[in-house]
């Protein structure tokens, strides 16, 4: 099976009504991790990313098996650039278990093979999952009073391939201001690759983020030719998590209602300050 392509469909939807109305039935937490794919054979747990690329290694007490789910090494510590955490991978669904293929199994069948599998093992624990009429208060507890990056729905009775995943998550925005600007590789060459954006921290000037997304080809053709226009003007950023440095997950250009980028004329570089007290 090749994980670097979309097995699955993915739906970003506004609310948890659609998700129900098209097939979803149950409703999972989605944790602010990486996408993983865990190989255990032996007793050795291997962590591969979307892409094939070893992540970790680590004996556990689990069944041979291979387990999906989301690798909680710490997003922030990441853009921090700490270290010494092993992470914890929060497994919501399985695609063999010994040298049986299971991916074919409905949905609930598979979260209860890989739940038993993993039972009693600290690196691999079983994502939860509830019934969809439960999401309002999920959202409520998980997301807007926790730190869960929002909610995942699914039809419990779907294979693994070919199925669909509901998702919505919790956006953030947050007004940055412009200091550099990088080229694109290959089709974007001579186009906007990513704006180096900031925030005032004790009166200096500080990167923070590295806004690649919601530009056209024609506004990233045009923004890194006449560069000097942009900098130092304030970019209003979407993303889906704002982290202790500043800094934002997945940090995307806003549009306003006009379908404009949204640079706020309105608000002066010095005041984009971090911390930040809104």
């Amino acid at each position: 099976m090749d994980f670097t392509k979309r097995i699955q469909k993915y739906v970003n939807v506004e609310d948890h009504e659609t998700a129900v109305a098209r097939g979803a039935d149950i409703v999972e937490i989605k944790y602010d991790g990486w996408w993983a794919r865990v190989v255990v054979r032996s007793g050795v747990a291997q962590v591969f990313s979307r892409q094939g690329q070893l992540k970790a290694e680590k004996e556990v007490k689990a069944l041979d098996g291979v387990y999906i789910g989301e690798y909680l090494v710490g997003t922030q510590r990441a853009v921090e650039g700490a270290d010494g955490d092993t992470g914890v991978v929060k497994v919501f669904d399985c695609i063999s278990v010994g040298c049986q293929d299971v991916y074919l199994n409905s949905c609930v069948d598979r979260k209860m093979m890989a739940e038993k599998c993993i039972s009693g093992c600290s690196f691999l624990k079983m994502a939860e999952h509830y019934p969809a009429d439960r999401s309002e208060a999920l959202w409520d507890e998980y997301v807007e009073n926790g730190d869960a990056e929002g909610l995942v729905w699914k039809n419990s009775k779907e294979a693994y391939i070919g199925s669909t995943v509901w998702r919505r998550k919790q956006v953030f925005t947050m007004d940055y201001v412009v200091m550099g600007v990088n080229e694109g590789g290959g089709r974007r060459k001579g186009m906007v690759g990513n704006l180096l954006c900031g925030l005032y921290e004790e009166g200096e000037l500080v990167s923070k983020v590295k806004v690649g997304g919601g530009f056209t080809d024609i506004e990233g053709r045009y923004i890194f030719e006449n560069f000097d226009e942009f900098k130092g003007r304030v970019l209003e950023v979407k993303g889906w998590h704002i982290f202790d440095s500043g800094s934002m997950r997945h940090p995307n250009a806003v549009r306003g209602v006009d379908s404009q980028i949204r640079w706020r004329e309105d608000k002066r570089p010095e005041e984009c300050v971090w911390p930040c007290h809104k």
